[in-house]
């Protein structure tokens, strides 16, 4: 900074050498997340059963999604059931909008669970060109607080507890969820991070503890390769 102001100055900066640049800083280290048991899922889809919160909250459990991401999707285009995946895509218009950051900007392919929910989302007229309908013909974002208020109902109808710290839990722990129960099904650290749009060391650090730990069992993939299965 002070090499900056100096420069601007036309003067020489007093300080020539930088004594932080071969400090190492102390990691970080991230707190374990919390994420629904797979009943608990099942019983919040129970609650909200007929209701577009059905559809946001699989958004954020099945395709881990984000609170924006899921506000400002549009039916058909970036919900395609045809195709069977839901892009997340920045948009312009009245309304424009762009991802959190480039690396967000992704596919998720809607698994059989999901695109029963989001189905049926669409078959009780609940999207119009906006996935959720703020309001009849127009194409306006459903609102933060909405998504929020539509969130801690279902949580707490649930009997699932809704805040920040300890065992509560929020929208974005939806997306934990996604996140770990892949790590637990053993899939490849790399394709969740394409799937969240993170970056692997993000995911690493975060998951990789919940990954089974049963080695022969991943060797056994040599066996089946060997014998053509």
């Amino acid at each position: 900074r002070e090499r900056d102001i100096a420069e601007a100055s036309g003067l020489a900066p007093r300080v020539t050498r930088n004594p932080w640049q071969n400090v190492e800083a102390a990691g970080k280290r991230q707190a374990r997340v919390a994420f629904l048991r797979p009943e608990e899922w099942r019983e919040l889809l129970r609650v909200v059963e007929g209701t577009p919160k059905a559809a946001m909250l699989a958004l954020g459990c099945l395709a881990g999604l984000r609170r924006q991401e899921v506000i400002h999707l549009r039916t058909g285009i970036d919900v395609d059931l045809d195709a069977r995946v839901i892009r997340v895509q920045p948009r312009d218009g009245e309304y424009p909008w762009r991802p959190k950051t480039d690396r967000s900007i992704r596919d998720v392919p809607i698994s059989d669970e999901l695109y029963r929910t989001l189905s049926e989302h669409v078959r009780l007229g609940y999207a119009g060109d906006r996935y959720f309908i703020r309001l009849p013909g127009k194409d306006q974002p459903l609102s933060l607080s909405a998504q929020l208020d539509w969130t801690r109902s279902a949580f707490e109808t649930a009997g699932i507890k809704y805040g920040r710290g300890g065992d509560a839990l929020t929208f974005h722990s939806l997306r934990h969820t996604f996140a770990s129960w892949l790590a637990q099904a053993d899939v490849q650290i790399q394709k969740i991070a394409m799937l969240l749009g993170d970056t692997v060391e993000m995911v690493t650090e975060v998951y990789a503890h919940l990954l089974p730990s049963d080695l022969s069992r991943a060797v056994q993939a040599l066996d089946a390769a060997v014998k053509g299965g």
